[in-house]
């Protein structure tokens, strides 16, 4: 005969409501329509390009580990389109970390498309972002390493290295303390945020 006892054991922590969580050990798809929790207990994958689209919210936890991946050399990373936010919020000893690893001749990284007015337009990107909203938020980027590869990119004539992008981003978008680190040997540095 087998006897078992219940345990007492803490509730789970259970996400907001219309919030979903991929499973464990998925790569991200390609599009993220709905409220989504990144937590850090396992790394996440993004094969080529994954956007956050239909307005909804990208929450990623202190300590996720997010690694970029680019087989086709298009480029590959995270776009938050117009309307969407990402909620990465990291900690200064616990940062959140996307991991390009891949060495490709194509621009990786993180995208935010904003609905805020952009003077100079990106090149031959594919991305609809500005607008008259300067007061527009994408989220926030709070405590952020990016390990890339040290290569520029060329597009369109500009050398551009490889990281974060902010394209129509609005003032009340935060970005602090996000970081390239393009060598394991070399300090960090800010992130590039080109054509702003």
């Amino acid at each position: 005969m087998l006897f078992s006892c219940e345990k007492e054991e803490k509730a789970p922590v259970i996400p907001k409501v219309g919030t979903v969580m991929i499973p464990m050990r998925d790569t991200l798809p390609p599009v993220i329509a709905e409220n989504t929790l990144l937590t850090n207990t396992h790394p996440w994958y993004i094969a080529g390009w994954v956007y956050v689209s239909n307005e909804a919210t990208l929450t990623i936890e202190p300590g996720t580990v997010i690694k970029i991946t680019n087989k086709e050399d298009t480029g590959a990373g995270l776009v938050v389109t117009r309307g969407a936010r990402i909620m990465a919020r990291g900690l200064n000893d616990w940062p959140i970390l996307f991991q390009v690893n891949d060495a490709t001749r194509s621009w990786s990284g993180i995208v935010l498309l904003g609905k805020a007015p952009q003077k100079e337009p990106y090149p031959n990107s594919g991305w609809a972002y500005g607008g008259e909203l300067p007061d527009d938020s994408s989220g926030v980027l709070q405590h952020i390493r990016i390990v890339t590869h040290p290569h520029k990119c060329n597009v369109a004539g500009k050398q551009l290295q490889n990281g974060l992008l902010l394209l129509g981003a609005g003032r009340k978008t935060v970005v602090k303390d996000v970081v390239t680190d393009t060598s394991s040997n070399s300090p960090y540095r800010i992130a590039t945020m080109p054509l702003k």
